[in-house]
């Protein structure tokens, strides 16, 4: 027996947001690191938005979810950068070839005092 196959109007359909903190468009510059080695080399990130539970950007090389990196934070107001673990939870191609959109969620939420400087 088949069951009825129900239709749904755009418009009806509700999306809900899960994120606790609001996206913000960042300044500041950013870089990561793939290994916890501290001889690793940097590699340079243009970030897309930052929130107190995770950051978008763009990179050069394709990383795996659920990777563990370190991100680098710097802004001007800071004499040196904020260093930030941080895990891989999605990853996307950007506009430009060779290039990947990635979403990232801090391993400890960012605090207040430090997100003020990159917004």
């Amino acid at each position: 027996m088949h069951e009825p196959i129900m239709t749904v109007d755009a418009e009806d359909v509700v999306f809900l947001s899960r994120r606790c903190f609001p996206r913000r468009t960042p300044r500041g510059t950013a870089t990561l690191k793939t290994d916890v080695k501290p001889t690793a080399p940097c590699i340079r990130i243009s970030m897309r938005n930052i929130s107190r539970g995770g950051i978008c950007f763009v990179v050069g090389q394709k990383l795996a979810v659920g990777q563990r990196i370190t991100i680098n934070l710097q802004a001007l107001a800071l004499l040196k950068p904020l260093t930030i673990q941080a895990e891989v939870r999605w990853v996307g191609c950007d506009t430009k070839p060779g290039e990947f959109r990635v979403g990232c969620s801090w391993v400890e939420r960012l605090l207040y005092a430090h997100m003020i400087h990159f917004v």
